[in-house]
C-alpha cells in the first residue's frame, strides 16, 4: 500500500501464520537489497517492531533506513 510520497507498506505473513508484518520501505530505496534485510532476521527483532492500529497487521517495521 502506498502510505505517503516515495513510501509504501508491505504486508508479510510469518511462515507460521502467527504474525502479520506491515513493512515500511522507501519505494525508490527498493530493489535486491530489501529482500536481503527482510531475511536477514530484522521482522524477527522484537524491538523492530512498533505496535500499530492498522488492522492488516499486527506490528510495524520500519526499513526506511536500511
Amino acid at each position: 500500500m502506498i502510505t505517503g510520497s516515495d513510501r509504501m507498506r508491505l504486508y508479510l505473513m510469518a511462515p507460521d501464520g502467527s504474525v502479520t508484518y506491515g513493512v515500511d520501505v522507501i519505494i525508490s530505496h527498493t530493489g535486491p537489497g530489501l529482500l536481503g534485510g527482510i531475511t536477514a532476521g530484522y521482522l524477527e527483532n522484537e524491538y523492530d517492531q512498533k505496535p500499530t492500529d492498522d488492522p492488516l497487521c499486527d506490528v510495524v517495521v520500519d526499513l526506511t533506513r536500511y
